[in-house]
């Protein structure tokens, strides 16, 4: 089930009528429907970042132990040094995943405010008298 009126749509579009086109796709508006192809998407996103951040936090974890280890130290001191890597290295993901996502999401808004702007712009243009 189409969360529009895909033909009031296509007509909308070729005609370049702007109050149709918003109508069609706003057609569903009041339903119950909701499309859940994006939940597909977040849990892929959750279980990338799960893996690159594990295998990160891995990684530096384990050359901090094995560094402590060469150096001699104390095995509390290896340890403690362990668990504050992983803790300071899930903070570091943490953050850096979560800049990243408000940066990707700042760039789509982004596109779609130009995207408006020029659709806008070229439907108003065609209409207004010159």
């Amino acid at each position: 089930m189409a969360s529009r009126d895909l033909e009031s749509a296509r007509s909308a579009y070729k005609t370049r009528d702007l109050a149709a086109s918003i109508a069609a796709h706003d057609a569903y508006q009041g339903t119950a429907y909701v499309e859940n192809h994006h939940l597909a998407n977040e849990t892929r996103d959750v279980v990338k970042s799960l893996v690159y951040g594990g295998l990160d936090g891995i990684t530096t974890s384990l050359s901090v132990v094995c560094i402590g280890v060469g150096a001699d130290f104390v095995p509390k001191v290896v340890i403690v040094m362990g668990f504050g890597m992983l803790l300071a290295a899930a903070i570091s993901m943490g953050l850096g995943d979560a800049l990243s996502e408000k940066a990707e999401l700042d760039y789509v808004q982004v596109c779609v405010y130009v995207l408006l702007f020029f659709f806008l712009s070229s439907s108003y243009s065609q209409t207004l008298p010159p």
